[in-house]
């Protein structure tokens, strides 16, 4: 497991600012010998309303400044920019305080690269400086994070493994899982967790996705966008070496980045992205690896974890994949287009294998997506598309202590003999509740399939039984609001 930094260091320079020796505004002896200012040189905004900037990776193009000395621009004049406040200016990473020199143009035009805002609200000033002029630009940065609040509380002790299955009726291998699976969720006062009706025709890496984007959305958080080709292909590279993907992958910035590097539509704009976090699971069964990243990777009570980084003597490492999933740091989540990566190992890579995911820190790309959230929509009932609306009504669950419900009194009748057949009928006292009837004698066991219902609250039961003295074992299985029972025998000779 990788953890993000809490803070990246975002030193990158522009690289194409030209870099201008310092002198004075209209204090050189060219300008002097072309008669100076009779007045103080002017630098003028194009617009005087403040720039409003969004919180949370928003952006903004600051208005153009005229450089004018007698109110005529002064062509290629060089001025110093510096910017204050909860902002910077974006070029290939976020740069804040003086970020040097800037020529204008050849009309005495000077073009700002783009603000953009953090994670804190609040006003920011742009200082446009040179010998003789200064002005200031006044913005602000409004709203609240659109990406990731700070998720809840991280469990103090790993979720405890429960026994007792409750609406669990089909019986494939899936149900209950997804009922463990749910026995957690509900420990953290979350709705149940409904897998999408494609859920099985979904490859691993999908339902990885599938699940991550649950679990963020139960929270209230925004979900990722999709899966990319460049962030599949590192998260394999972990996959298939059984470990934490470690590479790098190429973004494509999705917004205008600065006016020196043009529109980053253009994927010569492209460039690496400086961190990643990045989560592995030993197995390729993703509910598994779920259960695991996110309701068991701390300490249990014993001191004991199934997470490699988190020891009772360092639990730094502690609920690190949860936090990676939920995007634990604000500034570095998704808030417009946000492309993660996904993988389970092939059949030819080391025997270690397993699940991952990777989240690269630049969330905010345009990289091709090859699987979408908002393709995956339609298959999820209304309730689960966005937030944790899901009724736990017949929902399958697991649960730790016994069930909590109404006594049931259960009355066998007499059972009849008709040659090798027999008949008899269990009456419930109240409510409904289902049975299952078997017969040994000997090493042989029987199942009692003839069972049906007759009302709400009786089943007559019918076999045709060999001869010999059976032991029938009648038992009351567990039904939502009533208890579950004890099996009830009877023995039974059937005359050779």
């Amino acid at each position: 497991m990788r953890r993000r930094a809490g803070r990246l260091a975002r030193l990158i320079p522009f690289g194409v600012v030209a870099a201008v020796a310092a002198s004075s505004l209209l204090g050189s002896s060219a300008a002097r010998a072309q008669g100076g200012c009779t007045t103080a040189p002017v630098i003028t905004p194009s617009s005087t309303a403040p720039v409003g900037v969004p919180i949370g990776a928003g952006s903004s193009i600051p208005p153009n400044l005229t450089v004018t000395c007698d109110g005529a621009p002064v062509p290629d004049a060089s001025v110093d920019v510096s910017i204050a406040g909860p902002v910077g200016f974006n070029g290939e990473s976020l740069i804040q305080g003086d970020v040097g020199d800037i020529t204008a143009d050849a009309n005495g035009v000077i073009a700002l690269p783009v603000v953009t805002s953090e994670t804190t609200v609040g006003p920011f000033t742009i200082t446009v400086s040179g010998e003789g002029a200064t002005a200031t630009i006044p913005g602000e940065v409004t709203g609240t994070l659109a990406g990731n609040p700070p998720p809840p509380q991280n469990p103090g002790f790993n979720e405890t493994v429960a026994t007792n299955v409750e609406n669990c009726r089909a019986r494939s291998a899936t149900c209950p899982e997804l009922a463990q699976y749910n026995g957690f969720r509900r420990d953290e006062h979350l709705g149940p967790l409904i897998l999408p009706g494609n859920w099985s025709s979904l490859t691993i890496p999908r339902q990885l996705f599938v699940v991550t984007q649950l679990e963020r959305t139960a929270r209230g958080l925004p979900p990722e966008s999709g899966l990319a080709n460049d962030w599949d292909r590192v998260a394999q590279q972990g996959a298939d070496a059984g470990e934490d993907p470690t590479g790098t992958a190429t973004v494509t910035p999705y917004r205008q980045a600065s006016p020196w590097e043009g529109n980053n539509f253009d994927p010569s704009g492209s460039y690496t992205s400086p961190g990643l976090g990045s989560i592995w699971y030993g197995g390729t069964d993703p509910l598994a690896g779920f259960m695991l990243w996110m309701y068991q990777d701390g300490l249990s009570r014993d001191g004991t974890s199934n997470n490699l980084d988190c020891h009772p003597s360092d639990t730094s490492g502690c609920w690190g994949h949860r936090d990676i999933v939920l995007n634990a740091e604000p500034f570095l989540a998704c808030q417009l287009v946000c492309a993660i990566g996904a993988a389970t190992a092939t059949a030819s890579s080391s025997s270690r294998g397993g699940d991952t995911e990777a989240f690269p820190s630049a969330g905010d790309n345009a990289d091709p997506l090859v699987f979408t959230w908002s393709s995956e929509l339609a298959d999820l009932p209304a309730c689960e598309r966005a937030g944790d609306n899901c009724s736990w009504n017949g929902q399958p669950i697991v649960t730790s202590a016994p069930l909590r419900g109404k006594r049931l009194a259960v009355k066998v009748s007499k059972i009849q003999r008709s040659h090798d057949r027999i008949t008899f009928t269990v009456r419930f006292t109240q409510g409904r509740g289902r049975i299952r009837v078997t017969g040994m004698l000997g090493g042989q066991t029987v199942n009692l399939t003839d069972v049906r219902r007759t009302s709400r609250v009786t089943f007559r039961i019918s076999a045709r039984l060999g001869p010999g003295r059976w032991k029938l074992t009648i038992s009351i299985l567990p039904a939502r609001g009533y208890r579950s029972q004890r099996p009830m025998v009877r023995r039974l000779t059937i005359p050779g």
